[in-house]
């Protein structure tokens, strides 16, 4: 059909694009501060004391690559090779399906910063030799559970039988595992073999994090925790520890999830006894058909909990190891977000041990 040979073609065009971004030069740096604005501070200014919007991140794509009526929002940026690679959820405006279903969809795309200026805003994308990689045709591969899930929402929404529909993918988050790149998604939630697909009355409040391959471009994988308290699991934050690859399903707790074992972690994890069935098993979430985490470490920060009671809080941006000159692990950065009852947002830095259990360590003023 044409609508099949569209889609392939869009999928085609994507895997060229993001091999184009992804691609390192002959002499890659290792670094991306060249392309960050100069951070200055005044000879009577403490790090504590800054005014850090000083130095905000301005991020701007020409209105030519974008499609018409569409939002550029949350994005995920990573350092590859001396490149500013630069992901983010492209939104389309909501429709309306009498009698009254809210209609929404997003995709997920990839680029880079192409230059900046010492007025702190950066270009993405536009020019020469330069493209957009749109990674939701890769993502939503033709046959795979996702595409399935997808499909459903979209026949929901024609029907007019949910509350508010969402189709695509939302929301990715780079991420280097094993020296290789990926994004996380937050897609519809696909069925597995304890959970039953979600009806169209559900679809609004059951979404699931996915991962996605980027070298080379790749189908999602569905990550799954079975024993999740929640319909919904999304905003994963995904880090790696001793070769094993971890996910932080919730911030308070602090509850992290083991997804994929190392040698050496696993014959770690396994003498001191593992948390929950199956921790002696090896998981890898990185093969197609798998993706089942596990309960690893649970932790709680009286001092965050009580300081954002009430809140909604919920993963920003993915894990960043903190090191000395030395090379000693000092901790692990993270972002997350918060949620009050008028549905603002706020955002905040905070940082955990580097090493199991991974506990709460500090949290940002603001």
């Amino acid at each position: 059909p044409p609508a099949a040979a569209a889609a392939a073609a869009a999928a085609d065009d994507a895997k060229t694009c993001a091999a184009d971004v992804l691609s390192v030069g002959s002499n890659p740096r290792h670094s991306c501060l060249h392309l960050l604005p100069r951070v200055r501070l005044l000879h009577y200014e403490t790090a504590a004391a800054a005014r850090w919007r000083r130095f905000d991140y301005a991020l701007r794509i020409p209105a030519s690559e974008l499609p018409e009526g569409s939002v550029f929002t949350n994005p995920s940026v990573l350092c590859h090779g001396g490149q500013l690679l630069v992901a983010g959820r492209l939104m389309s405006e909501p429709t309306v399906q009498p009698p009254c279903s809210d209609l929404w969809h997003s995709r997920a795309v990839l680029t880079r910063v192409m230059r900046r200026n010492e007025s702190r805003r950066a270009l993405l994308a536009g020019g020469v030799g330069t493209c957009i990689a749109d990674l939701t045709f890769s993502a939503l591969a033709p046959g795979s559970p996702l595409q399935h899930a997808n499909s459903a929402a979209k026949q929901c929404g024609r029907g007019g039988r949910a509350d508010s529909v969402a189709t695509g993918v939302e929301d990715p988050r780079l991420v280097r595992l094993r020296g290789r790149l990926f994004t996380t998604l937050n897609t519809a939630r696909a069925p597995s073999a304890t959970r039953s697909p979600p009806s169209c009355a559900q679809l609004a409040s059951q979404r699931q994090v996915s991962l996605s391959p980027l070298q080379p471009l790749g189908a999602a994988s569905p990550l799954r925790w079975e024993a999740s308290p929640s319909p919904t699991d999304r905003n994963w934050l995904l880090f790696e520890h001793s070769n094993g690859t971890y996910a932080i399903f919730s911030v308070e707790p602090h509850t992290v999830l083991l997804c994929e074992r190392g040698e050496e972690n696993g014959r770690a994890e396994a003498s001191r006894g593992g948390q929950g069935k199956g921790a002696h098993r090896r998981a890898r979430f990185t093969d197609v058909g798998n993706g089942l985490c596990q309960l690893a470490h649970r932790t709680s920060s009286a001092a965050l909990r009580d300081r954002f009671r009430g809140f909604a809080v919920h993963g920003g941006a993915n894990p960043l190891l903190v090191r000395t000159s030395g090379g000693v692990p000092l901790y692990y950065v993270a972002i997350f977000h918060t949620k009050d009852a008028d549905l603002q947002y706020a955002n905040y830095a905070y940082s955990f041990a580097p090493r199991p259990p991974f506990e709460v360590l500090s949290v940002a003023r603001s």
